[in-house]
């Protein structure tokens, strides 16, 4: 029987209000500890709805590759980075979530015109709306907006509303997601869909 010590620890955590200060993104008072556990052997696994440009940048601070879960659940990133990983494994990226254009399909022509007018997407606002929306400016700005299974909007709507549009969504294969500072619209996935699959993987 293997003792508790021997165990694989896998710790899986959001970022925004969790290990990033929800202010100001900063982390440095955690990359001290986070580092020491990834020494002594606990797998880190951010599962974010932040970009995989944003995760890569973030992940590139610690003394050991990572595996990541970007754009809440649309896809696992670099599975083969953790040190622990089963040996036959050679899939370094699974996807789950679909491209912005197939979606959007769905979103057209499902979505009531009432409810989608209520949605202000950031992709289609200047730069400077983007940065007074998400807190960031250049480079970090565009690492935010850099997104292949997903869309921020501005919800202008009721809480009735926003709920009607979130229940019509899951009927129509789409997910709403609200975060901190924006929605997000993706495809039917979220963050918990990633966690069978690392698991089955360690």
């Amino acid at each position: 029987m293997s003792k508790i010590s021997d165990a694989l620890i896998i710790l899986m955590t959001d970022l925004d209000g969790t290990l990033l200060d929800y202010d100001n993104f900063d982390y440095e008072p955690l990359k001290v500890f986070m580092n020491k556990l990834i020494a002594s052997g606990v797998v880190i696994i951010p599962n974010s709805s932040k970009t995989s440009a944003e995760l890569e940048h973030f992940c590139k601070d610690f003394d050991a590759p990572l595996t990541y879960v970007c754009e809440n659940g649309a896809a696992i990133h670099h599975l083969t980075a953790a040190n622990a990983l089963k040996s036959e494994t050679s899939i370094d990226r699974i996807v789950l979530g679909k491209p912005i254009s197939v979606f959007m399909g769905h979103w057209t022509g499902c979505i009531s015109a009432q409810l989608r007018d209520q949605c202000v997407f950031l992709d289609e606002l200047s730069r400077v709306e983007q940065a007074q929306i998400l807190g960031l400016e250049n480079a970090a700005l565009d690492r935010a907006m850099n997104r292949e299974y997903s869309r921020p909007f501005v919800f202008e709507g009721s809480e009735d509303e926003f709920h009607r549009l979130h229940d019509a969504a899951n009927k129509f294969d789409l997910n709403v997601v609200r975060g901190g500072r924006v929605s997000q619209l993706s495809a039917n996935h979220d963050k918990a869909d990633s966690i069978a699959i690392v698991r089955e993987a360690m």
